[in-house]
């Protein structure tokens, strides 16, 4: 008699862990679903969101990365980007940067000649045409 009362007490044992392990696994699923990325932006990204360079080969070297609002490049210049307004196919960049110690506010017209090519035209320098990285 021991011996089945010792079975039984098991048996219920086994059934009462059953609901809460099959309870667990919803939560576990909710908590996947809300840890997960989002496949797709909400909003699209500009065109000129990534990395660029002159060519493929000065990828890892000399580089420009834009962000929706931040530009980066591998010279060391930093720069906010401020609101803009798209014309076109063009697009105007309005900048508050600095360059090691340099402050200024720049102004970039970007076009895109080619798929993944981008055309810079800054104040005072020469155009510059980068390829997707």
């Amino acid at each position: 008699m021991p011996v089945l009362t010792l079975a039984l007490s098991l048996t219920a044992c086994q059934e009462n862990t059953a609901p809460a392990a099959s309870q667990s696994r919803p939560a576990q699923a909710a908590v996947d679903e809300i840890a997960a990325p989002p496949t797709t932006p909400a909003v699209p990204l500009p065109p000129y969101v990534g990395r660029w360079a002159e060519s493929k080969a000065l990828c890892p070297q000399k580089w420009t990365r834009l962000w929706v609002d931040e530009l980066l490049t591998s010279d060391q210049l930093r720069c906010q980007i401020l609101p803009h307004s798209a014309e076109g196919g063009d697009r105007t960049l309005r900048m508050k940067c600095i360059e090691l110690t340099k402050r200024t506010r720049e102004e970039w017209r970007l076009s895109y000649p080619a798929s993944d090519t981008l055309k810079i035209k800054r104040e005072g320098k020469r155009a510059q045409t980068l390829v997707r990285c």
